[in-house]
């Protein structure tokens, strides 16, 4: 079975970025809808698109990617959502890994 693992940055309200990891369609419904579970954040900075959507294999390097793209900076995000190739560049430790942007996501497909 091939069960994938996804990281986004969402755009929030007021020009902001929320970064994540989880089963993509579940979450993003509850960051969208205020519904239970949804973020603290999110509840208090409505979410206005999906700026990038990641993908991998592994649970494990899921935890690890959201954990490095939330410590870069704001710089360092937004040229990452310019150009996901810059992946490796932004975080080393994880060149090595199978993470791939998923072309073309867009909120409305996945709520």
């Amino acid at each position: 079975m091939d069960k994938r693992h996804y990281v986004y940055l969402l755009r929030c309200a007021g020009g902001s970025l929320y970064t994540g990891m989880t089963d993509i369609a579940r979450r993003l419904r509850q960051h969208v809808h205020r519904l239970p579970g949804c973020a603290k954040y999110t509840r208090s900075h409505p979410v206005t698109a999906l700026a990038l959507l990641l993908t991998t294999d592994t649970a494990t390097t899921a935890r690890r990617l959201e954990a490095h793209i939330k410590r870069l900076t704001r710089a360092q995000k937004d040229a990452l959502i310019a150009d996901p190739a810059c992946l490796s560049a932004l975080c080393p430790a994880l060149a090595d890994a199978d993470i791939r942007p998923v072309a073309g996501a867009a909120l409305a497909d996945y709520l």
